[in-house]
């Protein structure tokens, strides 16, 4: 079977759930809580109230899991989605020194960092001997929280797949 696209929808909550590390209920309050603290695209949203259920792409359930992360690290979960969706939902480059990076997906080579405070979130590509980039960019801040996504992702990737194999 062929991998779905990264944006279409195409998991359950329960395998959303999951594959994020939280738990069902949790998801379903995030989603229906107003303000929501995931945010839906149109097409994971379409037949809602249609007696069909919500379906997640593989970018949403990466917003998800960076979300719980930033949860379990003390943040209220609207701030960590807007935080995750730097990562989720937008992409990079190329830019000078950086290269492209598709939204939900980590940098083509070194390592991809996510550090988020405050209101604010920025992605970081560290590779080689660039690994002084990651204090740099955290000075002049009192506090952060700094996630290696290149594991989040691996993690999350792998659940997936479990799912999709248990189908």
């Amino acid at each position: 079977m062929n991998e779905p696209e990264p944006h279409v929808p195409y998991y359950s909550t329960a395998e959303a759930a999951h594959a994020a590390g939280v738990t069902v209920n949790v998801l379903k309050n995030w989603v229906s809580r107003q303000p929501q603290v995931i945010l839906l695209l149109a097409e994971e949203r379409e037949h809602v109230g249609q007696g069909h259920p919500i379906l997640y792409s593989r970018d949403r359930v990466m917003q998800i899991a960076v979300t719980a992360r930033l949860v379990s690290l003390g943040w209220q979960p609207r701030a960590a989605t807007e935080a995750a969706i730097v990562f989720s939902d937008s992409s990079d480059g190329p830019l000078p020194g950086q290269p492209a990076r598709w939204p939900g997906q980590l940098f083509p080579s070194g390592l991809t960092f996510l550090i988020a405070h405050g209101t604010a979130a920025k992605l970081l590509n560290i590779t080689g001997p660039d690994a002084p980039l990651l204090v740099r960019a955290l000075m002049g801040l009192e506090a952060a929280a700094v996630i290696d996504l290149n594991e989040l992702v691996k993690n999350v990737e792998q659940r997936l797949a479990e799912a999709k194999e248990a189908r």
